[in-house]
Parts: structure tokens; sequence; C-alpha cells
């Protein structure tokens, strides 16, 4: 039997209920087949598991609960067992003290954050400064080479290429930097949304 179909049978036998004991009843299977659903379970055995529609309408009659159209007395939403709208109003007050705190501490681990990606990006200058500076050395090397003669011409060349070989060099830990500060970041976010989801269940 699918939920629907259990639904709808179950709503048929709770009839002689007031509308609100019945409603409730309904959203408490409805949310208890779809809890079994999300562990595993395919919709036919989570409706099974629960048992007749007979003998669960039998069971909600008996308790009584269509004696009245009262409804249940509202339970009031706590937050970590204090009352919901003054952990508001503590909040609203502390908010002088803790709302400077939080953004210190916002802004430090951003910056903190920032540290290493502007050190890659000072070596990614380096790294293209001193490359194109080799090529445009050893370009200069040729062209000077008539005027200032062999020997400086050489060594200009000789300082060219050390500079471009070091630019290629340096490239190497530009790329695998990032590699490792994307890759972490990544793992952040992961790790972020799997507490999220932990608190949410």
């Amino acid at each position: 039997m699918t939920k629907t179909a259990f639904l709808t049978e179950l709503e048929r036998e709770l009839a002689s209920l007031p509308a609100m004991d019945r409603e409730r009843s309904l959203r408490y299977f409805d949310e208890m087949i779809a809890d079994r659903v999300e562990e595993g379970l395919t919709e036919e055995e989570a409706v099974a598991g629960l048992g007749s529609v007979n003998e669960i309408a039998a069971e909600i009659l008996s308790e009584g609960g269509g004696e009245g159209d009262t409804p249940p007395p509202k339970e009031e939403k706590t937050f970590h067992g204090c009352p919901l709208w003054l952990a508001i109003l503590l909040a609203a007050l502390a908010l002088p003290v803790w709302l400077p705190v939080v953004l210190s501490l916002a802004v430090t681990v951003f910056c903190l954050y920032l540290i290493p990606w502007c050190i890659l990006l000072a070596l990614f200058c380096t790294a293209v400064g001193c490359a194109l500076g080799g090529v445009a050395g050893a370009v200069l090397a040729f062209v000077v080479l008539p005027v200032s003669g062999v020997y400086n011409a050489m060594m200009l060349l000789g300082m060219s290429l050390f500079c471009c070989g070091f630019g290629i060099l340096l490239m190497f830990p530009v790329i695998y930097g990032t590699v490792w500060l994307a890759k972490g970041t990544a793992w952040c976010f992961r790790k972020l949304g799997s507490v999220r989801k932990e608190k949410k269940a």
C-alpha cells in the first residue's frame, strides 16, 4: 500500500474525529512514513511496518480523540530549554557585546584565510616578472651585442636565462599551493555543510 492510499483510508476511518485531531493524526503518520523512507525503506515497506489501518484507527479512537473539539494546549517554543521570547530578548540586549566580538572573529578568520592567497599572488607576480624579464633580457643581449661586445652580451644573456629559469621554477610552488588551498577550502565547506545537516537532523 502506498502512503497516499494509507492516509486516505486512515482519514476515512477517523471520520468521527474532530477535524483538528484527524489532521494531527494524519500529519503524524505522514511524517513517520517519510522518516522511514529516508532511512532506506521503500514506501510500501514503511507503510506495511505500521500495521493495519483498522487497528491504528481503533487505537486512536480508543484514546479519546473524539471527546470534543477542544484543541490541545500549544507547546511553548524553547531555545536550549529557555523560552524562545526570552532568548530573543536576551540576545537583543546583549547585541552591543556579542556583535563586535563575532564581527572581529569573522574578520580575523577571513584575513588569515586571505594571507596565503596573497603570498601565492605575490609569488605568481614575481615568477611572471622574472620570466618576462628574462625573455626581454635575452632579446636585448642580441640587440646590444654589436655595441657592448661579446662578453657583456653573454653576461646579459646568462643573467636573463637565470631569471627566466627562476621564474619558471617559482611557478611550481604557486601551482601546488593554489591546488592545496582550493582543496582545503572545498573541504572546509563540506565540513560546514555536514555539521548543518547533523544539527537539522
